[in-house]
């Protein structure tokens, strides 16, 4: 899961800025109708959360957010490796932390999707008026989820 600040920049920057800038993409991505081809992120976060909790047995899911990767990768990677229920040697832990590290993975065939790996360059973007309105759209749109409970917004 990614925090739905910085997911914006992301949408906005996919392919460069569409014509009418980051103010149109904005607009777009807080749209309750969200013409944004992806569709809705908020839509898209309540239905995987939704169906993360309603569809998966809780022992057979897990969620990670890009911000805990971001701020300790060691340890989601732990966390992750704990529920797998496998062990993971130091020389394993170092090849998966050079193999999923950002610019590892920007060099992959997927690249073209990442961009900068950045948490927090929303506060480059937003206004305060758009960061209002976005803490507003968070509230009320993502109200009652135990996933958005956990976002962070920086590091």
């Amino acid at each position: 899961m990614r925090n739905p600040k910085d997911a914006a920049v992301s949408y906005a920057n996919m392919g460069g800025l569409p014509p009418d800038g980051w103010d149109g993409s904005f607009e777009r991505f807080i749209d309750p109708q969200c013409p944004h081809p992806g569709g809705s992120y908020f839509t898209y976060f309540k239905e995987m959360e939704e169906w993360l909790t309603k569809e998966i047995p809780r022992e057979k899911s897990h969620v990670m957010y890009f911000e805990d990767v971001k701020r300790d990768q060691q340890s989601e990677v732990t966390r992750l490796a704990h529920f797998l229920d496998i062990q993971v040697s130091e020389r394993k832990m170092k090849k998966i932390m050079e193999h999923t590290s950002f610019e590892s993975m920007k060099g992959t065939k997927a690249g073209f999707l990442l961009r900068k790996g950045d948490v927090g360059e929303w506060k480059d973007w937003f206004s305060d008026s758009q960061n209002n309105r976005m803490d507003e759209a968070i509230t009320e749109r993502l109200r009652g989820s135990e996933f958005a409970k956990k976002l962070t917004f920086e590091l």
